[in-house]
C-alpha cells in the first residue's frame, strides 16, 4: 500500500502545489473579484449589519458596486455623521423611495479623488456642515447624480455649497435642489479648473445665500477656473440676498455667480423671480464668461439702488453672448432692467427679444463698456430716468462703443431723455428701426462719433435725433419722419442721401431729400420677413433707390439683398428679395418600389417665407 501511494503521490507533488498555489494568487491579484452589490433592508443608523453605512464598507471592501435598497419608503436619519468616504466606484439607487437625512447637525458623504460616486433616485436633505464648504456632500473624485433630490441642505455662514462642493468633474442630471442655503453658492459651489460641471434638466428653486459680507450665487458659485454647462434646466425664485446693503461687494447673482477666469454656458433653460443686489439672476466678474442660447429670463430684479447696483436679469463685468433668448419683464432699482455691462464687460446681444424690462436708467440695457446688438428686437422697455431701450455712457474712455445692426427699437419710453437710445459713447446704428418711442428725443446723443447708415427713425413721440456738444455725425442713407417734435436738433452734418420729411435736419448735400413734400410713404412697423419687425417704403415712396452704394450694407435689415438701381434710404428696401440657394435638385432614373425606390430632394436657404414650384413628370 505504501509502495502504491509512494507511485500515485511523489515526494515532488507537494512542490507542484505550492506552485499552482502561487499561481492562483497571481491571478486573483491580476484579476480580482468582481464588485459585490449591496441590498440595505434596516433603515437604522445604529451600527447594524444591515444598514447603509455598513453596506458602503462591504461594497468597498469588494472593490465597489451598487448598493439598493429593500425598506419601503423611508427616511435613513445619521445619528453616527458622515457616512464612510467613497474611495472606490459606488453607486447608491434609492429607487425612488428612501431619503438620507443629516438631522440638521451632519453632512452626508466625502469622495475621494480617484473614486466615482453615483446617486440614483434619491433624496438629500437636512445636511449641515458648520466647518466647511459642502453642506451635504464634498466631491473631490467624480459626482453624477441621476433623478435625485436636494433639499434644505446647508453649510454656515463662513463657507460655501449649502449642498454640494466640488473639486473633481460633477454631472447632475433630471433631479432638483430647492431650499438649500450657505455663505455663498447656496446650493452648489463648483471650484478650479477641474470641477468641470454638467447639469442637464433640473430645476433649483428656493435656494439662497446667507453671507453678509459678501453672499454671492443664490444657486451656485462658480470659483476660478470651474466650467459649467447647463441645459434644459430651471432657476426660480433664487435670492442672493442676506442682510441689508452694506457694500458694493454683497449679495451678486440672485441665482449664479461666475467669477474669474470660470465659464457658464446655458441653453434652454428659464431663469424667473430671481433676485439680488448685482445681476438679479446672473452675475459675471472680469475675466468669466457667460453664453446665453435659446433661453428665457423674466421677472428677475434688483430691489436696491445706491448709485451701483444694476441688471435686473444678468449684471456682466466679463464677457457676455446672449443668442436667440428671450428677456422680459426684468426689473433693477438702478441700472440696466434686463442687462447692465460695465466698463471691463464684453457685451453681444444677437437673435434676442428684449421687452418690457424696467430700470431708473438703461430700460433694458446699461452699457458702459463695449456692447453690440444684432438682429434684435428692444420693445416696450421703460428708463424712469435715461435710455428707454439703452443706455450707453463712459465719459473717460473715448475707445467705448455701442454698435448696433439690423435691429428695432419700438416702443419704448424715457422720462427725462432718449426714449430709445441715451448715448455719450461712440454709437453706430446700422440697418436700423427706430420707431414709437416715447421721450423728449428717441435718440439723445453727447460729444462722441456718432455714424447712422440705412436707420428709419420715424413716428417717435419726441424728436427724432439730438446731438449735443462736439458729437461728429456720419449720416448716410437714412430716413426721419413724423416725429412730433422734429426730425432734429443741434448740429446735424449730413454725408448725404438722407430723407427728413421737415426741414430740421438741415439736409442739404448731395443726393438729400427735405421738406413736406418728400413724404416717404412709410408701412406700419410689422414683420415684412426676417427677425424683426420693419417699415417698408410703399410703391412710389420718394426714398425707393434714392440711396447711395458707397457704405450702403448690401442687405436691408431684414437680410433682403437690396433691389433697384440703388439702394432705397432706409433699414428697409422696397422690392428687397431674401437670398436663396438650391442644390442638388436634378436627378433622372428609373423608379421602382422598396429597396429601388428613387428619393430626390432639394434644399432651400435663408429666413423668411419662400415661393416654391414643383413640377413632376
Amino acid at each position: 500500500m505504501n509502495a502504491f501511494l509512494k507511485t500515485m503521490w511523489p515526494r515532488r507533488q507537494p512542490r507542484r502545489c505550492s506552485c499552482l498555489l502561487a499561481i492562483a494568487i497571481l491571478l486573483f491579484s491580476l484579476y480580482p473579484v468582481s464588485a459585490a452589490n449591496q441590498v440595505v433592508t434596516d433603515p437604522g443608523d445604529n451600527g447594524g449589519g444591515n444598514q447603509l453605512r455598513a453596506k458602503i464598507n462591504a461594497a468597498q471592501s469588494s472593490g465597489g458596486g451598487t448598493i439598493t435598497f429593500s425598506i419601503g419608503t423611508v427616511t435613513i436619519v445619521l445619528a453616527n455623521g458622515v457616512l464612510p468616504t467613497i474611495t472606490t466606484n459606488v453607486t447608491v439607487d434609492g429607487g425612488g423611495k428612501v431619503t438620507i437625512s443629516g438631522a440638521n447637525t451632519s453632512s452626508i458623504l466625502a469622495v475621494n479623488s480617484g473614486a466615482t460616486l453615483t446617486l440614483n433616485n434619491l433624496t438629500i436633505t437636512k445636511a449641515l456642515n458648520a466647518g466647511s464648504n459642502g453642506g451635504a456632500i464634498q466631491n473631490f473624485g467624480t459626482l453624477n447624480i441621476n433623478n435625485c433630490m436636494f433639499t434644505e441642505n446647508q453649510t454656515s455662514a463662513a463657507f460655501s455649497g449649502g449642498a454640494i462642493l466640488s473639486l473633481g468633474p460633477l454631472n447632475i442630471t433630471n433631479s432638483e435642489f430647492a431650499s438649500n442655503r450657505a455663505g455663498n453658492g447656496g446650493a452648489l459651489y463648483p471650484r478650479f479648473a477641474p470641477a468641470v460641471t454638467t447639469i442637464t434638466g433640473c430645476n433649483f428653486h428656493d435656494n439662497s445665500t446667507t453671507n453678509t459680507t459678501n453672499g454671492w450665487g443664490g444657486v451656485m458659485l462658480i470659483w476660478d477656473g470651474a466650467q459649467v454647462t447647463v441645459q434644459n434646466s430651471q432657476f426660480t425664485n433664487n435670492t442672493a440676498n442676506s442682510g441689508s446693503f452694506s457694500s458694493s461687494t454683497i449679495d451678486r447673482g440672485g441665482a449664479v455667480y461666475v467669477t474669474f477666469n470660470s465659464s457658464l454656458t446655458v441653453g434652454n433653460s428659464q431663469f424667473a423671480g430671481n433676485s439680488a443686489f448685482f445681476g438679479g439672476a446672473l452675475y459675471v466678474d472680469p475675466g468669466g464668461s457667460l453664453t446665453l442660447t435659446g433661453s428665457d429670463l423674466h421677472d428677475n430684479s434688483i430691489g436696491v439702488f445706491d448709485g451701483t447696483q444694476g441688471g435686473g436679469a444678468i449684471y456682466n463685468a466679463g464677457n457676455l453672448l446672449v443668442d436667440t433668448d428671450q428677456l422680459h419683464d426684468n426689473h433693477a432699482d438702478g441700472a440696466g432692467g434686463a442687462i447692465d455691462n460695465i466698463g471691463s464687460g464684453s457685451l453681444i446681444v444677437r437673435n434676442t427679444v428684449l421687452r418690457r424690462n424696467q430700470a431708473d436708467g438703461g430700460g433694458a440695457i446699461e452699457n458702459d463698456g463695449n456692447a453690440t446688438v444684432q438682429t434684435s428686437t428692444l420693445a416696450d422697455n421703460i428708463a424712469m430716468l435715461y435710455g428707454g431701450a439703452i443706455d450707453a455712457a463712459d465719459r473717460t474712455d473715448t475707445t467705448k462703443a455701442l454698435t448696433v445692426t439690423a435691429s428695432t427699437l419700438s416702443g419704448n419710453n424715457a422720462a427725462l431723455h432718449g426714449g430709445a437710445i441715451e448715448s455719450e459713447m461712440q454709437l453706430t446704428l446700422i440697418n436700423v428701426t427706430i420707431n414709437g418711442n416715447s421721450g423728449p428725443e428717441a435718440i439723445d446723443h453727447y460729444d462722441r462719433p456718432i455714424t447712422l447708415t440705412n436707420a428709419t427713425i420715424a413716428q417717435n413721440t419726441g424728436t427724432g435725433l439730438s446731438l449735443h456738444g462736439s458729437a461728429a455725425l456720419l449720416l448716410r442713407n437714412t430716413l426721419l419722419a413724423f416725429n412730433a417734435g422734429g426730425n432734429c436738433s443741434g448740429t446735424i452734418t449730413s454725408n448725404g442721401f438722407n430723407l427728413s420729411d421737415d426741414t430740421t435736419c438741415g439736409l442739404t448735400n448731395t443726393g438729400d431729400h427735405q421738406g413736406p413734400t418728400f413724404n416717404p410713404l412709410l408701412g406700419p412697423l410689422q414683420n415684412n420677413g426676417g427677425l424683426t419687425q420693419t417699415q417698408l417704403p410703399q410703391a412710389g415712396s420718394p426714398a425707393i433707390d434714392a440711396g447711395t452704394g458707397s457704405g450702403a450694407p448690401a442687405r436691408d435689415q431684414r437680410g433682403y439683398l437690396r433691389a433697384g438701381a440703388a439702394p432705397d434710404i432706409g433699414a428697409a428696401e422696397f422690392g428687397g428679395t431674401i437670398p436663396v440657394s438650391l442644390a442638388n435638385i436634378s436627378t433622372r432614373g428609373f423608379v421602382g418600389i422598396g429597396d429601388n425606390v428613387m428619393i430626390g430632394g432639394f434644399v432651400v436657404t435663408g429666413n423668411g417665407n419662400k415661393l416654391v414650384l414643383l413640377r413632376a413628370i
